[in-house]
């Protein structure tokens, strides 16, 4: 999988838009009649077969594809933890957790991946210091 910046924005607003189509907590996807709900992880999953393709023929392709998709979950992982959320998937299953918070984290993430962006922090480069160091 080739992780260029086009790629990572769309398999976030991938999982932005699968998230607010339905969602659950508990297991990574759950049918609700012709739909399907999915948890953060399960909607992540489903953005990457959605937009990517693996060679199953090739191991290396393949190797390098989940190294890339392991890379993209770390990504939101470490936003998250910038953000206070030492575990994204306890965070998500907590039983007051809703809906539009897990879309707006990914939705925040996706929004942090503009070059404006520091994907350290997320917020705006013109915020740093003046050498550019990231606060957080």
């Amino acid at each position: 999988m080739s992780e260029g910046f086009s790629l990572k924005c769309e398999v976030f607003e991938r999982t932005a838009f699968l998230l607010s189509e339905g969602w659950t907590q508990g297991v990574e996807r759950r049918e609700a009649g012709r739909n399907s709900c999915y948890c953060l992880f399960g909607a992540f999953q489903q953005a990457v077969a959605d937009l990517t393709v693996v060679d199953s023929d090739d191991p290396a392709s393949a190797r390098r594809h989940y190294s890339g998709v392991s890379q993209l979950w770390d990504g939101l992982f470490n936003f998250a933890k910038g953000r206070g959320i030492p575990e994204i998937i306890t965070w998500h299953d907590a039983p007051r957790r809703t809906q539009q918070e897990v879309v707006a984290l990914v939705t925040d993430y996706r929004e942090s991946l503009t070059p404006n962006h520091c994907p350290g922090c997320g917020g705006h480069f013109g915020t740093h210091d003046d050498d550019g160091a990231c606060p957080a």
